[in-house]
């Protein structure tokens, strides 16, 4: 049992049906994600994102993910989308308007850059990890070194990204302890639909994974 362990978050990523969204919420989804890099095959329009936004109920973060992104395009989709916060591997900035409170840094674990980076955060924000991948932006399915994300837990909050899916989150949260993980193509069935059933399983694993680890 871990002493003040208390539950995982979920973000359910990669949103463009509010059906799917819907869904997310009521298995208890904290948080979904609108993909707002246009190259990716689950990119919603901040328009759209703002119609699925309205549609939640209150409690429910709603974050927008960007890939490297010049800032001047990040600050416009998350006004258009009216996003609760951003997710971005461009942390250079500024980003007017956006308070750095609600901006979630990505480091792809697996190069030496992304190992930079997250030396280079030293704020106490909660930081993403996810696989580097050479030639993609992310989204990619696959997972990294668990290991790696448990050292960085030990100090700070971590969102695990990369490859999760209800066959082995249990095996993820019980081994990392993160504060967070963020799941897309392990819940779906072609890219941006989602598998219901899918999500609900999902979900039922990350209880059973945190109530082992509260020893219930």
């Amino acid at each position: 049992m871990r002493e003040g362990y208390k539950r995982t978050r979920v973000k359910i990523c990669g949103i463009i049906r509010i059906d799917d969204a819907l869904v997310s919420v009521e298995c208890g989804a904290d948080a979904v994600g609108f993909v707002f890099h246009e190259p990716s095959r689950r990119y919603i329009d901040p328009g759209k994102a703002r119609e699925i936004n309205e549609q939640l109920p209150p409690f429910v973060k709603t974050v927008g993910v960007f890939a490297d992104e010049k800032a001047d395009d990040v600050v416009k989709a998350y006004i258009e989308s009216g996003v609760d916060a951003v997710q971005c591997m461009n942390t250079d900035g500024p980003f007017p308007g956006i308070p750095l409170s609600s901006i979630i840094p990505v480091v792809r674990v697996g190069n030496e850059s992304g190992e930079r980076m997250m030396t280079s955060i030293t704020d106490k924000r909660a930081v993403l990890l996810d696989t580097f991948v050479p030639g993609e932006k992310g989204g990619t399915g696959r997972t990294f070194d668990w290991d790696i994300a448990k050292q960085y837990a030990l100090s700070r909050r971590i969102i695990v990204a990369g490859g999760l899916s209800p066959e082995n989150i249990f095996d993820l949260i019980t081994r990392v302890t993160p504060y967070g993980v963020d799941v897309s193509s392990g819940v779906e069935v072609s890219p941006g639909r989602k598998d219901h059933a899918k999500i609900a399983r999902f979900f039922e694993r990350v209880r059973t994974a945190d109530e082992h680890i509260r020893g219930a």
